[in-house]
């Protein structure tokens, strides 16, 4: 399970941090890089600061008031595959990472947004020790560019929590309710998903396996697919939907050229055919001379110079009656765990 908090700070923020902690999640470990001129030195003593070459070797990483701040996949991935509840921490500036990662696992991630009230944030704010008056300004622009976030990217929080309001300065009572309903939503939610689409990590040892092309809208559609193959022993190795640092592409490339790569399953849809990520995994799986199966989930068709080699290869379709006897018939014998 992962939570992320969007646009939580000072006294807010910390609290948030303690009431998620306190309750089983483990927080997403960030690493900060603090230039030698950074105004809040002497707050800063608590955070985890490392070298700039450190965070920029970090898989995602963002700018925040003159320091650099980043973390790594791991934690992630093992919040939404099951292994453990976690929360990360973001703001304003972590927009794309939050839609990148919520178009790659929907509804295992859950985005809270923080709503906090001017008077609120004056109020915080003017109680951190030597604060100037100038810097209370620029947190108070920055509070202000959190609340655009929440208005124009709407669809992209699943929650928006409020704290404060009129004559209610640190309600954090009225915010630990909202927080505990939303935690039982989740744990709810994922159990349904885990019954229907859990898949287990990509196969990453040396014996044969399947290749999956797929777009990451469409794992609603994907996913069950591939926890029936799991199920029935095949080996999948498949793109996990964010892709961080590394050079993606030569990882993709390496996966589809091995000898241990017996079959390509690509799932058309409409979504898959606008993807140049998987227009470019069909053509190197062609240029490696690899068996495709197609798995058509709507009518859609890629370009013709595609669809004419794809046509020579196995097609089936989701809707088509024993479309799982099929589909297991037509894989190698070689990528099944009993062999």
């Amino acid at each position: 399970m992962l939570f992320i908090l969007f646009g939580s700070t000072v006294e807010m923020g910390k609290r948030s941090r303690d009431f998620f902690i306190n309750n089983g999640f483990e927080l997403i470990q960030k690493y900060h890089y603090v230039p030698d001129d950074f105004v809040m030195q002497e707050r800063f003593g608590e955070r985890n600061r490392v070298t700039k070459d450190t965070v920029l070797n970090c898989d995602f990483i963002y700018e925040h008031n003159g320091m650099l701040v980043g973390f790594d996949k791991k934690q992630i991935i093992d919040a939404v595959r099951g292994r453990k509840k976690c929360l990360l921490t973001t703001s304003a500036h972590t927009i794309d990472f939050i839609r990148q990662i919520k178009a790659a696992y929907g509804e295992y991630v859950t985005v809270i947004g923080t709503y906090i009230d001017e008077q609120t944030l004056n109020t915080m704010f003017a109680s951190l020790p030597n604060v100037s008056y100038e810097e209370i300004l620029r947190r108070i622009n920055t509070g202000n560019q959190i609340k655009k976030c929440l208005i124009n990217e709407r669809k992209l929080f699943d929650s928006i929590v409020i704290y404060g309001g009129d004559h209610s300065t640190f309600n954090f009572d009225a915010l630990v309710v909202q927080y505990k309903h939303l935690i039982e939503k989740a744990e709810k939610r994922e159990k349904e998903l885990n019954d229907k689409m859990y898949v287990e990590m990509p196969y990453a040892e040396n014996d044969n396996y399947i290749f999956v092309s797929y777009s990451h809208s469409d794992i609603e559609i994907v996913f069950p697919v591939l926890r029936k193959l799991q199920l029935n022993g095949c080996r999948i190795w498949y793109d996990e939907g964010i892709n961080g640092g590394e050079n993606w592409r030569k990882i993709l490339a390496s996966k589809i050229q091995s000898d241990n790569c017996k079959d390509f399953l690509l799932f058309s849809s409409n979504n898959s055919i606008k993807s140049r990520h998987v227009k470019a995994e069909i053509n190197a799986a062609l240029n490696c001379d690899k068996k495709i199966t197609t798995i058509k989930t709507d009518n859609a068709t890629f370009d013709i110079d595609i669809e004419m080699y794809l046509q020579t290869y196995q097609c089936l379709f989701t809707g088509e009656s024993n479309f799982h006897e099929k589909l297991f018939k037509s894989v190698d014998s070689s990528v099944r765990l009993n062999q």
